[in-house]
């Protein structure tokens, strides 16, 4: 039968229920049930709208969710339900007192009771005081996204992450303060605005098998990682939904999250499967179905990769990192510090080229100085005369032994100082008159200055200064969504129409170098084809309108030119099979993404780069604070020659490899780097 609501505002509203218990009319009065399905229906076709009025009761509150309980005795738990909320702050229902902050989000109806919304404005959930230094951890949540892209969902460290990238759930994972922390991708797609159950735990104790995903109740992914036994993780912030960057471009979570929890135990798969269960029996609902099992092993496996290198060329070891400027000079620029002294120091050091930043000189500027590596795409004009001092400073070096091979710093992301300014676009022809000016202006102080070629960084800077409708200038998603709002000068442009016009941009900075510089070399990092992922659509892709620029770019270049691929996927790999197997997938990508003529493929070439100080860490006397020991940095870099074509590098940012007094530890280092070099083991 038919039981009659409160009427609220202009419309009756009707639920069918399985008993019938009668209908009280607005007096209160018992009618029989004939006349009651009478009134109902006059009620419906007359629209009166104050039968029941008189009924005052408060409308019943809908049941209590039951506890969740977490499986396992957690270190924190946030629920993120009213009796846990004090303002921003969430009780940790574990006991042990790790409260936790929320910024910006919207409590709304959780998997349990309630949850958080997190719509990527700067909204996140963080707990500072994590007890840290464990082998083991598990993290534990029920998360509905919303949104596809990158994006952050749990954060521990730079190297204990778990997310989403094109929809796909990735494991970012590895052991803080030593190298080689690997990154298995699980490409496991995710319903999107569906509530889903995520464990992740890491085990540093076992054998293999060190990080395990469950999704749902089912182990989804594990991965044997042999770089990471017997290593604590040292962190102690927990963030879920974005990972402590600061503006718009930070790769935060949108979707609701609900019921976190970590553990100082890694979780069996029968506690992750019981405690599902449970919650399913309790709020409702039905498990998915299962997702297919995948296993990423980076073990030691007797099936080769082949390298396809055909360079038979002398290798060569060069230097990239930010202490080349003032810290490692002690000066504000490289006219003003000793440099025929230092260069006599790094001869000792097993590389055989630097990457420089140089200063300029501009009048108007009461320091007489300006860091240019993050300038030379500003859309100011440069002038030679800001540059004669440097020049003449690298052409005071009269012996430079070993290092033949030096190349100057360009970033394409702007580092303005003073303030932000506007970053260049693809389509205006004034900016493009300045930039190939400048660019034209840097190649000829590379070449004056007796340096083989430009290291270009291509890399899409978060936190830059430059502002615009491409201040990310390989990404279309990115500007489709903020088209809009940020240019007001033009309509939406479609993908290919765009990928056209950057492949355009790309031949004319490549015919340009090659003009100033025949026969330059282009030190690209942090990757080429590589950074697209297999099988992706480059309109949704953070690096989409890459092939297009380096398409245009080789097609610009001359005969002689070189563009070398320094690859950064290879920074934490000790291992020549981890490392091959990067190779291998710069080798399908060239393949599949390069559309330049085959006769300009020999023209691009594959370079290893290992990161000195992986993890931030770096000590000049004591050993266990560095990422490798000298041993461990030997072997990384003999490898990463054997997959490499003419370069490798070597990467730094707290390492301050090239002081003029190294100490005992650092001289080990640079023994170790001649030990891995090619030519000096053949003497």
């Amino acid at each position: 039968m038919l039981r009659l609501l409160r009427v609220t505002g202009k419309s009756t509203r009707f639920r069918f229920g399985r008993k019938s218990r009668g209908v009280k009319q607005a007096a209160g009065d018992l009618v029989p049930v004939v006349a009651a399905c009478c009134l109902v229906l006059w009620l419906a076709k007359a629209r009166v709208e104050t039968l029941a009025a008189s009924d005052d009761r408060p409308a019943p509150k809908p049941p209590a969710a039951p506890p969740a309980k977490p499986p396992a005795k957690p270190t924190g738990y946030w629920a993120f339900n009213d009796p846990d909320m004090k303002d921003a702050t969430v009780a940790d229902r574990s006991g042990h007192g790790h409260h936790g902050l929320i910024v910006k989000a919207t409590l709304v109806a959780g998997r349990m009771g309630q949850g958080i919304e997190l719509d990527g404005s700067g909204t996140g959930f963080t707990v500072t005081d994590i007890p840290a230094a464990t082998h083991q951890r598990s993290v534990s949540l029920w998360f509905r996204k919303r949104a596809g892209g990158v994006r952050r969902l749990i954060h521990f460290d730079a190297w204990n992450q778990v997310g989403f990238s094109n929809d796909a759930l990735f494991v970012h994972t590895g052991r803080v303060g030593r190298a080689d922390f690997n990154l298995p991708m699980a490409a496991v797609p995710i319903e999107p605005d569906r509530w889903t159950h995520l464990v992740v735990t890491w085990d540093a104790t076992r054998q293999r098998d060190h990080v395990k995903v469950y999704l749902d109740g089912r182990l989804t992914l594990q991965a044997t990682l042999d770089a990471s036994a017997g290593r604590p993780l040292k962190n102690s912030t927990l963030r879920i939904g974005h990972d402590g960057q600061e503006g718009e471009n930070a790769q935060r979570f949108i979707g609701v999250v609900d019921e976190v929890a970590v553990y100082d135990t890694a979780l069996t798969e029968q506690q992750v499967r019981e405690y599902v269960q449970r919650i399913v029996r309790s709020a409702g609902g039905k498990l998915p179905a299962a997702v297919p099992r995948r296993v990423i092993s980076q073990s030691r496996s007797t099936k080769p990769f082949v390298i396809n290198e055909k360079y038979r060329g002398p290798r060569k070891l060069i230097r990239v990192g930010s202490e080349l400027g003032s810290r490692l000079l002690d000066s504000g620029s490289m006219a003003a510090a000793d440099l025929p002294a230092k260069v006599k120091a790094w001869q000792q050091t097993g590389f055989d080229g630097m990457v420089f930043s140089i200063a300029s000189h501009q009048r108007n500027k009461p320091a007489g100085y300006w860091n240019m590596t993050g300038q030379w795409w500003n859309l100011t004009r440069r002038d030679y005369s800001e540059f004669t001092a440097e020049i003449a400073a690298f052409r005071a070096v009269s012996h430079w032994g070993r290092l033949t091979d030096n190349f100057l710093w360009s970033s394409m992301a702007v580092w303005q100082d003073g303030g932000p300014s506007r970053c260049q676009d693809w389509f205006r022809d004034d900016d493009w008159d300045i930039l190939l000016d400048n660019i034209a202006l840097q190649t000829r102080v590379a070449r004056e200055s007796g340096f083989r070629g430009i290291l270009l960084d291509t890399e899409q800077y978060v936190g830059h200064h430059a502002r615009g409708t491409w201040h990310l200038p390989f990404n279309y998603a990115v500007y489709a969504e903020e088209s809009d709002q940020r240019s007001g000068e033009q309509p939406l442009r479609r993908f290919d129409e765009v990928a056209a016009q950057v492949r355009r941009r790309g031949q004319q900075y490549g015919r340009t170098v090659s003009r100033v510089f025949p026969g330059v070399r282009l030190f690209v990092i942090p990757g080429l084809y590589e950074l697209v992922p297999r099988d992706a659509r480059l309109e949704e892709c953070e690096y989409g309108l890459y092939p297009a620029f380096l398409d245009g770019l080789l097609s610009g270049l001359d005969r002689d030119a070189m563009v070398i691929g320094g690859n950064e996927m290879t920074y934490d790999k000790t291992r020549q099979r981890d490392l091959a197997r990067i190779r291998h997938r710069y080798d399908e990508a060239v393949q599949q993404r390069c559309s330049v003529a085959a006769t300009r493929r020999p023209q691009v070439t594959f370079a290893a780069g290992i990161w000195a100080d992986a993890g931030g860490s770096w000590s000049d006397v004591d050993v266990e604070q560095n990422a490798r020991p000298p041993r461990e940095h030997r072997l990384a870099v003999r490898n990463a020659f054997q997959v490499s074509g003419e370069y490798a590098w070597l990467y730094g940012e707290k390492s301050f490899f090239l002081r003029s007094t190294p100490t005992r530890l650092m001289r080990e280092y640079f023994q170790a780097n001649r030990a891995a070099h090619p030519l000096f083991r053949q003497h």
